[in-house]
């Protein structure tokens, strides 16, 4: 199993994390809440519709509330199509090919200053999902294109993201105590994670944001799961500022 390279990649990523920590005098704002609500509808047995609902103060607009709902379509390809395989042979059949195209609108619901926008975003991306490797971790990394229209002024932005996660079941990861009494409640699983990613803007033709975001996910039995992050938002152009936010996300799959 070619575990070295990944690895490298990864850790090249978070030594990059760098340069945007160091800006001068970032706006610091820590007690943001971004709630969420995901809704997973299946289509066959490789594709599904993804439906999103969120709330956050900060995410796109420095001092605006955002209101966001989307429609998206996943299609996964697993094992890995021949000619992928072909292309890069260190990855092995069991690797996880997804692809999502969707639509997302973005309406700000109040701003201090005036710069909340509305926002039309249609968006495309692909993601690679290792087998597990080393100690059951997985990686995968999404590479995200978006053509924005916000206000009526188009643009478009390229975003890579990078996560490393480990799943475990509840009495693996908190023992026969803490373990038990959870998967009796319904606690199938439990995912801690970390992920970095890089955003490319076209408006000012530079890497112009880093989201940093750890979390776990929790999967119950059913249709139900839920998600708890902190995410870390580092902002260098227009108006250098920061975002340190705390996340959660209801999950529901039919």
């Amino acid at each position: 199993m070619h575990l070295g390279p990944a690895l490298r990649t990864l850790a090249a990523g978070l030594v990059l994390a760098g340069p945007l920590s160091a800006l001068a005098a970032p706006e610091q704002r820590v007690n943001e809440f971004w709630p969420e609500l995901d809704v997973f509808v299946p289509i066959d047995a490789r594709s599904r519709l993804f439906l999103l609902g969120s709330f956050a103060r900060g995410r796109e607009y420095a001092t605006a509330t955002e209101a966001t709902w989307g429609i998206h379509y996943d299609r996964f390809a697993s094992p890995l199509p021949d000619w992928w395989r072909e292309a890069v042979p260190m990855m092995e059949q069991g690797w996880n090919l997804s692809f999502r195209v969707g639509y997302n609108r973005i309406a700000a619901l109040g701003a201090d200053d005036g710069r909340g926008a509305a926002e039309n975003r249609l968006l495309g991306d692909v993601t690679l999902r290792s087998v597990p490797l080393l100690w059951g971790l997985q990686l995968s990394d999404r590479s995200r294109l978006e053509l924005r229209d916000i206000d009526g002024v188009r643009s478009w932005r390229y975003r890579n993201r990078g996560r490393i996660e480990r799943g475990f079941a509840p009495r693996e990861l908190l023992g026969e105590s803490l373990g038990s009494p959870l998967a009796t409640l319904g606690v199938a699983g439990i995912t801690p994670y970390a992920m970095l990613e890089w955003f490319w803007d076209s408006r000012s033709a530079d890497w112009n944001r880093r989201y940093q975001q750890y979390g776990v996910e929790v999967e119950l039995r059913g249709r139900l799961g839920a998600e708890l992050y902190v995410g870390i938002q580092d902002q260098s152009r227009t108006a250098s500022s920061r975002v340190v936010a705390v996340g959660t996300a209801l999950v529901v799959r039919y």
